[in-house]
């Protein structure tokens, strides 16, 4: 997986491929290790996120390694997927070529979302992320991914609904600020429209 937080990768992973309820398919997510950590507190999960140094999150992050790196030689498994913003171009080139060679077909999948929405979107989140946060991974995921596209298999972008629909964000917690979204960008459609209505009329 690629795409900026707040693109809704986690949302269509769900969807897609129902990991959930196969035991066939694995996914590696750093915040989901995290949650692992023995000093994680759900009453304050930002707490473990801002500890000087970064212990747990690189804790974390070997977690995931060490997951993937179990799950390409687990021939039992169909499916492995990397839920992240795929912006670490050098570990995405490592863990593809370790992938390939082990005999997995290697997908790239790109949640792309503009950039505004995954803004808004991250702030929206339990736990948010700044719009300066988004902004810098904004800044590296497409480099990352023009580095990566030649080593996979397949490469797809889903273009993810810049609108918010409640379909979309419905398990994340969002449905009231989707509808309300929803409700601005129809009413500010319906005026663009009226504009141009009285434009051509003005030009007759």
């Amino acid at each position: 997986m690629a795409g900026l937080p707040g693109a809704g990768k986690s949302t269509l992973i769900d969807q897609r491929y129902q990991p959930r309820s196969r035991s066939d398919v694995a996914v590696l997510d750093l915040d989901a290790e995290m949650a692992r950590h023995p000093r994680f507190n759900p009453a304050d999960p930002d707490a473990i996120y801002l500890e000087k140094g970064g212990r747990a999150y690189n804790w974390a992050d070997r977690q995931v390694e060490e997951r993937f790196q179990a799950a390409i030689a687990n021939s039992s498994l169909r499916r492995i997927i990397v839920d992240g913003t795929g912006t670490n171009s050098d570990r995405q080139r490592r863990r593809m070529q370790e992938a390939r060679a082990a005999g997995w077909f290697v997908k790239v999948l790109h949640v792309s979302i503009p950039l505004d929405t995954a803004v808004r979107r991250a702030a929206a989140r339990a736990r948010p992320v700044t719009a300066r946060k988004v902004c810098l991974y904004h800044s590296k995921v497409n480099d990352a991914l023009a580095s990566t596209v030649g080593m996979a298999d397949e490469f797809e972008t889903f273009d993810a609904p810049s609108h918010d629909p409640p379909h979309i964000l419905m398990r994340e917690g969002f449905v009231q600020k989707s509808r309300t979204i929803m409700h601005e960008l129809e009413d500010r459609r319906q005026r663009d429209l009226f504009a141009q209505a009285l434009a051509t009329l003005g030009a007759v």
